[in-house]
């Protein structure tokens, strides 16, 4: 699936001088721009402003998702590789904004997920950035989202929009991982294993999570 059309416009980078960049958390990773240039470095990503910091000496820039494709880093709390896709997604009725959102599984269905609320000062979800897997959200702090065809799908649809899907095109193949894995297809995992399988028969080179 290709998430990425051509995309021309004029990126700016803006550059603030560092003021205590010890009090954030920072990891080595990878952005890769509009213009598919890509920049390394130590990065620190806040996802109350959804900016994306990168030190520079004692200059550190900042980007946008309006700026950015794609990003990713090593995250040492939780011992994962976090990756990033900037895409835009429907905020109002006939008004999309430029997002950042984590990817959860890639395939024909890619799974994505963000903040609830991007703009809360709650402590407790924007912690959560730093120690959840993209698998296991124990503080509930997150919204999923299936991306297909260039539409998102909320995962609280699951059963009303995208089990259909999964259904019409392997009910006979999924039915019998439902049964071998005794999924209980109304839990989180449950769904996001019922997608990653279809994403393998979609697929049948990539190998499975489970």
């Amino acid at each position: 699936m290709k998430i990425f059309g051509l995309v021309c416009g004029l990126l700016v980078t803006f550059s603030v001088v560092a003021g205590n960049p010890s009090s954030q958390n920072w990891h080595q990773g990878e952005l890769v721009l509009l213009n598919e240039q890509t920049v390394n470095g130590e990065f620190s990503y806040d996802a109350f402003t959804d900016l994306i910091q990168v030190k520079d000496e004692r200059v550190v820039k900042v980007y946008s998702a309006r700026q950015v494709r794609a990003f990713g880093y090593f995250d040492e709390k939780s011992n994962q590789m976090r990756r990033f896709l900037s895409l835009s997604y429907p905020v109002r009725r006939n008004r999309n904004q430029k997002a950042f959102f984590e990817i959860v599984l890639t395939g024909e269905m890619y799974l994505l997920r963000r903040l609830h609320n991007m703009r809360s000062s709650n402590p407790t979800q924007l912690n959560a950035m730093e120690s959840d897997s993209p698998w296991y959200d124990k503080k509930n702090a997150y919204e999923y989202f299936v991306y297909a065809n260039d539409h998102f799908i909320p995962i609280s649809q699951f059963r009303r929009r995208i089990y259909p899907i999964l259904m019409k095109e392997y009910k006979e193949q999924l039915e019998v991982f439902i049964k071998d894995k005794k999924l209980n297809i109304y839990t989180q995992r449950g769904k996001f294993m019922l997608i990653n399988q279809y994403n393998v028969l979609k697929s049948p080179d990539k190998i499975s999570l489970f």
